[in-house]
């Protein structure tokens, strides 16, 4: 594919310098004509009347309107009745006015005259490696094709015809193009698959499409002491390889550390190192350090040595925060089983009241409104189907974290104590385990309802939340088909 890019880039480059060798042509020819008709306009009356046919001529070649020409001939008549300063100076004027348009043609023929010289040798090189492209054949590394080429794919991206990101990777293609040939037909498996590794080097940095990841929520007073760990931790983490990195961030369990704020941590580093990753992908993307060889594989190095450790990390905080439906559980057991109506909480930040939900709502579309609020009413009076409620799993043990499920709503909940639940969020499943999702809600702040005061206080601000939700099903909500 990417072969078949270069060689419409370089059709494109051999069209437009064939038409620059013709545009040179044509100015070449205007140089000449301004030259012809400048000896003849700057004269008296009598020369003027004289060569009168030939200004003529050349007027009507060299311009393809008359505005000149009937200039020329208004002149020349109020010449030959009175030639006073006024009509002097009027026909001085028309001679400065074609002397900058020779000036100006000048200007471009030696624009267009120092393109060519200095692509003079692009065009040969460039249908060489066409030739080899479309044949398979090994371009000859003792002329300077490669380079050439490079230089029309820049000049293709500095022209915003190419993306920086397609040049990377074309540049990539040509470079490697006599590698990868030669290990088509090779015996040598490890050599070809070598090969192949090193061609996806730069593709996979390109096409890497991280994400930041959310913070997940934790007391502000902790957080000061979270922040510490987390500093303290990518400071040596570095010098670790494998698994190491893993067993040195569990240790830190030991510091009496609840889920939330352990998965803190691991976010916070994975986060840190997303930041290092991007910084390598700038880098990349940079042309003069890509251009540079030695540059560019030193970054590249760089790169994929932090992306080891990134993955092996992520795949921790998968493993951590792997919540995913219980499918084997469609009549979950609930603590309260019995309750005629259930109390609800909503999760949010320390520095706000605003609920989680609310925010979420603004992603639901508007067609699934009323099934929230109708799954959180049925939820409340314990009037939901065997179907719309799941526990959820977590490292395959149960925990208390549930789901209110219908067509592809989740809305994920918390038993706290009694029949008292949080309300983490809200989502729209996107697959059969969207562990991004709960993981994202499963993580958020859980509101301190352990004294009474707080309780209290939490409880009002519900009925708030499930007001607010009330009214942004009546206002935006579209009626569903449950």
């Amino acid at each position: 594919m990417e072969n078949e890019k270069i060689i419409n880039l370089i059709d494109r480059f051999l069209s437009e310098y064939k038409a620059m060798e013709v545009e040179v042509k044509k100015h070449q020819l205007l140089k000449d004509l301004y030259d012809e008709l400048l000896k003849l306009i700057d004269n008296d009356y009598e020369t003027l009347k004289t060569n009168k046919e030939i200004i003529v001529l050349l007027l009507n070649e060299i311009y393809k309107d008359n505005f000149y020409l009937d200039e020329f001939y208004i002149l020349l008549w109020s010449m030959r009745k009175s030639n006073n300063e006024e009509v002097t100076g009027r026909y001085q004027q028309l001679v400065e006015m074609i002397m900058n348009d020779s000036i100006q043609n000048d200007q471009k023929l030696d624009e267009l005259n120092l393109r060519i010289f200095r692509n003079r040798f692009i065009p040969s090189s460039a249908k060489r490696v066409k030739v080899c492209l479309r044949h398979n054949i090994p371009i000859n590394q003792d002329k300077y094709d490669v380079s050439n080429i490079k230089r029309i794919l820049n000049y293709y991206e500095a022209s915003g015809v190419i993306s920086n990101k397609e040049e990377i990777l074309l540049i990539n293609a040509i470079e490697l193009y006599n590698r990868r040939l030669t290990t088509k037909e090779s015996n040598n498996p490890k050599e070809k698959e070598y090969v192949e590794e090193l061609y996806n080097q730069v593709p996979n940095i390109i096409d890497g499409g991280f994400q930041q990841l959310e913070e997940i929520e934790v007391n502000d007073e902790r957080r000061v002491v979270l922040d510490k760990i987390v500093k303290e931790i990518y400071g040596y983490i570095n010098y670790f390889d494998g698994l190491d990195i893993v067993d040195a961030i569990a240790r830190y369990r030991e510091y009496n550390l609840d889920d939330n704020e352990y998965s803190y941590i691991v976010t916070s580093v994975l986060n840190k190192y997303l930041d290092e990753l991007l910084t390598y992908y700038g880098l990349l993307t940079d042309k003069e350090i890509y251009i540079n060889r030695k540059d560019r594989l030193d970054t590249i190095k760089s790169y994929y040595s932090m992306l080891d450790k990134y993955l092996i990390l992520m795949k921790h905080y998968n493993e951590i925060n792997d919540f995913r439906p219980d499918d084997d559980d469609d009549n979950p057991k609930l603590p309260d089983e019995d309750a005629e109506t259930r109390q609800l909480v909503f999760s949010h930040s320390d520095n706000s009241d605003k609920a989680k939900i609310i925010t979420d709502m603004k992603d639901v579309p508007h067609e699934y409104y009323d099934t929230v609020l109708e799954l959180i009413n049925s939820f409340i009076n314990n009037k939901l189907s065997k179907k719309e409620i799941k526990s959820l799993k977590n490292n395959g043990k149960l925990t208390q974290f549930i789901e209110l499920k219908y067509d592809q709503v989740r809305i994920v909940l918390k038993h706290l104590k009694d029949n008292i639940y949080c309300v983490m969020g809200i989502g729209v499943k996107k697959d059969n385990n969207d562990m991004v999702m709960y993981s994202r809600l499963a993580n958020r702040k859980i509101p301190n309802i352990q004294e009474l005061d707080k309780l209290k206080k939490e409880l009002e601000l519900s009925e708030i939340v499930k007001k607010d939700l009330d009214t942004l099903v009546k206002t935006k909500g579209r009626k569903g088909t449950r």
